[in-house]
């Protein structure tokens, strides 16, 4: 019989009682029978609530162990492709092709370094200031918009504390 079953049983016997339908020698037996039945449904469910937490908390466990080890491995491999790219431009080599593994030296995407932010900051809002042109800050913090000042830089203009810098980058497949 399950708790639900259980609990209707209780309810309709209680009811039974109120009513007067069920003899007075009667009502104890039944009751202690009922609410054992109960008793022992719920503790076993606790139980089961009690098992499933505790596999929920083991298997959290388990994902933090594992993310813990996803970090190790990420960043082992992020040293150890740092090494080989610098053994190649140590060797000079470019590109080596073997039966499993092809590996180069290949360009990077530009990318906008600001080598003093504050004077870039200040530059930014007195341009904005002049020109009414807001693209290269964000408002939320004030905030440089690499992208704007990707796009100014590319087209052959200049800001003070701001270039395109091209890199390079080991790729392995």
């Amino acid at each position: 019989m399950s708790l639900y079953e259980i609990s209707t049983t209780y309810k309709d016997l209680l009811e039974a009682i109120e009513s007067g339908e069920i003899p007075e020698e009667a009502i104890a037996d039944t009751l202690a029978g009922i609410d054992g039945e109960f008793t022992d449904k719920a503790d076993n469910i606790a139980s089961f609530i009690k098992s499933l937490l505790a596999d929920a908390q083991g298997i959290g466990e388990e994902m933090d162990s594992l993310a813990e080890r996803k970090k190790a491995k990420i960043n082992k491999a992020e040293r150890l492709t740092d090494y080989l790219y610098q053994q190649f431009k140590l060797t000079g080599k470019q590109k080596i092709e073997t039966s499993r593994n092809v590996m180069s030296i290949r360009k990077t995407p530009q990318k906008v370094v600001i080598d003093d932010e504050f004077e870039f900051l200040a530059w930014a809002q007195e341009f904005e200031e002049k020109t009414g042109d807001d693209r290269f800050l964000n408002y939320k913090d004030p905030s440089i918009n690499k992208t704007a000042v990707k796009e100014f830089l590319k087209a052959n203009n200049t800001i003070p504390h701001a270039k395109l810098v091209s890199g390079e980058k080991l790729a392995i497949k």
